[in-house]
């Protein structure tokens, strides 16, 4: 399979998982709650498992998972750094583009 539809998919799976399934609030809470975080990871990982099966079929269901991972894991490090809160110190068109 060609990589840019590969890329282009996984772009998708990415932005539904991460952007478009996640209300306001628990963009906003994600990183004060541990459970929110939770919850967030559940989605993204619900929403990612189903774009990979989908488009993927014939690809280990290892791949979603160890890219579940990898994205919860970077939401962690970045609340235990509070590196949002940095980025929107420095950027502050990126907190107004959360409150849309």
């Amino acid at each position: 399979m060609e990589y840019r539809i590969v890329l282009s998919v996984l772009l998708i799976a990415h932005f539904w998982g991460d952007f478009y399934l996640q209300p306001n609030k628990m963009m906003n809470d994600k990183y004060i709650k541990w459970k929110i975080m939770g919850w967030h990871g559940l989605i993204y990982t619900m929403c990612f498992f189903a774009f990979t099966y989908l488009f993927f079929w014939h690809i280990s269901w290892l791949f979603p998972l160890l890219i579940s991972a990898l994205h919860l894991i970077i939401d962690i490090v970045k609340r235990l750094l509070h590196i949002t809160e940095i980025i929107e110190r420095f950027f502050p068109v990126m907190k107004s583009l959360g409150e849309v």
